[in-house]
């Protein structure tokens, strides 16, 4: 039989299991809410940029690259001034490669692909071809989410969607077929199986047969 000192020490002990499990349960609800918050204020801020001056895009993006560059301590200064001022930075080529837009335009532009990287997590460089790489991975990822897909760039059934809608890609991005094809080459993809690089790669034969058949 138990006695009455073992039933107390019981029962504090099924209260403390419970008070502990439902303190998981709220900091689990929490964390995503401020997970969910802050994704949403990433979505606020690049909805709301064109209301913004040029001044106020600046110091936006500057702080969105401080953001990005907060992990490097004895180069992040070296790296800011490439990213902003170096001929394969940035700036430099957002300048290069879309003359046709106003200053306001290009650094919307820059800011909404400075916020993509933070939110992969991709620390910016300034050397060769960076940021036409990443820009294209950009733009390819918001198609993806614009036709109701995640924005994995990397992913079987995205690279799979990307080359039957090839066309429409091209057509929907600052890019053409020959550039879209060279980032979504299933060969350079490490996280494919050889299987899935295969499958990928008959996929890309089927277009180009019917463009020879046409």
């Amino acid at each position: 039989m138990f006695n009455k000192k073992k039933i107390i020490s019981i029962s504090l002990m099924i209260i403390l299991i419970v008070l502990v499990s439902l303190l998981v349960v709220f900091n689990k609800s929490t964390n995503s809410n401020v997970k969910q918050t802050a994704v949403n204020n990433e979505n606020s801020k690049s909805e709301n940029l064109e209301d913004l001056s040029i001044q106020q895009l600046t110091i936006l993006r500057d702080n969105d690259i401080d953001k990005n560059l907060e992990d490097l301590s004895n180069t992040f200064q070296n790296r800011k001034d490439g990213i902003l001022n170096s001929d394969l930075g940035l700036v430099a080529f957002f300048n290069k490669n879309y003359k046709n837009l106003t200053e306001k335009e290009k650094l919307i532009k820059q800011i909404k692909l400075i916020e993509y990287l933070n939110s992969i997590n991709e620390i910016m460089d300034s050397a060769g071809d960076y940021f036409n790489v990443v820009n294209k991975d950009y733009e390819l990822s918001e198609y993806l989410l614009e036709n109701g897909r995640d924005s994995d760039t990397t992913s079987y059934e995205n690279l799979k969607f990307l080359i039957n809608n090839l066309e429409d890609v091209s057509n929907s991005i600052d890019y053409d077929v020959v550039d879209i094809l060279e980032s979504i080459n299933p060969s350079i993809k490490t996280s494919l199986s050889k299987n899935q690089k295969a499958s990928l790669d008959n996929e890309l034969k089927k277009i180009s047969l019917d463009d020879n058949g046409k």
